[in-house]
């Protein structure tokens, strides 16, 4: 057994001592199937240490085990760290429910900046409903899901993009058939000159607005319930690209 995979079967026992709240690390469910991908192939060379085919197999799944660890931790780092600092803006995305009263998740991963598509942007949320219901989100992980992405910044500027993202979600969710409406003919029929979600009079934008509000007077209090020396987030007051 290797050293590694010792370590990262300390991650799979904190996945199976975790309850699972609605808002989810996005890297959860393919770290923990690199893992097992992973111990299986650990078992197998110990019958057949000599097979080529096996230790080149096993050392290209390991390559991508400590890749996904590495995002996971990042993101998690920041779930925690969110929560930390705005619990109340937290526990309402972590609670959030559909117009249907169905509970949806919120998966958030981090990724490098130059994986966006255009250059600039710092985060995207998805905008999309299930073919069974127009009041149900959809995105990659399913029906009852919602996608953000978040560009590995300072912890400062994330934070404050996250609290940006929640924004959108926190009326997006409940208000998906009507928004989906609006979202169509302020964006999808027109040149794009706009960003997507963030037109003057979007509701969407407005949740926004609202919630930067209340994350940056949590952040706030959070700095001076910790006092300034002690205090381990950035301060400076660079604002996020995307407003």
């Amino acid at each position: 057994m290797t050293r590694y995979f010792i370590a990262i079967m300390s991650v799979w026992f904190f996945f199976n001592q975790t309850t699972y709240a609605d808002i989810k690390n996005g890297y959860e469910d393919e770290l923990k199937l690199s893992i097992d991908n992973l111990r299986n192939l650990d078992s197998l060379l110990e019958s057949s240490p000599e097979n080529d085919r096996l230790i080149s197999v096993h050392k290209s799944v390991l390559r991508r085990s400590k890749m996904l660890e590495k995002k996971y931790s990042r993101t998690q780092e920041l779930l925690d760290m969110f929560k930390e600092v705005s619990p109340g803006i937290y526990n309402a995305v972590n609670q959030l429910r559909d117009y249907t009263e169905h509970s949806t998740d919120v998966y958030v991963c981090v990724i490098d900046e130059t994986d966006f598509t255009h250059q600039g942007v710092l985060a995207t949320t998805n905008v999309a409903h299930s073919k069974k219901s127009s009041h149900v989100y959809h995105s990659e992980y399913g029906d009852h899901s919602a996608s953000i992405k978040i560009a590995h910044l300072s912890h400062y500027k994330m934070l404050k993009v996250l609290a940006h993202e929640f924004g959108h979600v926190l009326y997006q969710v409940p208000n998906l058939a009507s928004y989906w409406e609006y979202f169509q003919k302020t964006y999808l029929k027109y040149d794009n000159t706009i960003a997507k979600g963030h037109a003057k009079n979007d509701p969407s934008h407005l949740s926004v607005k609202k919630t930067l509000r209340k994350y940056l007077i949590s952040f706030s209090n959070h700095r001076k319930s910790n006092g300034n020396e002690k205090e381990n987030i950035p301060t400076d007051l660079t604002i996020a690209k995307k407003e």
